[in-house]
């Protein structure tokens, strides 16, 4: 039986949402490169700040790197939803 410190320390997973506009630029990458970034963001239910993410100046999204891509995301801890807003190559992804 798990402790209350176990449960106190937890955080409740996220849903991961990814817009049908990201899943168009998923489709359009290499299998190799869009099963990593997939395997990245589903790393998200669990942890939504890791190591190396960063937050967006001027509005409430956070910019994950993986490889030479970045995934841009938000987060509403109310409804425990992550929404993948845009995965592009780092040259492009602000355009």
């Amino acid at each position: 039986m798990p402790s209350d410190k176990d449960a106190k320390g937890k955080r409740p997973d996220y849903t991961i949402l990814i817009l049908p506009s990201v899943q168009k630029q998923l489709s359009k990458l290499p299998n190799a490169i869009a099963t990593r970034i997939e395997d990245k963001l589903l790393e998200l239910e669990g942890d939504l700040r890791p190591p190396g993410c960063k937050k967006q100046k001027g509005r409430a999204a956070w910019r994950i790197r993986i490889g030479d891509y970045l995934a841009i995301y938000e987060f509403n801890d109310g409804k425990l939803i992550v929404i993948v807003i845009t995965i592009g190559h780092r040259r492009e992804v602000y355009e």
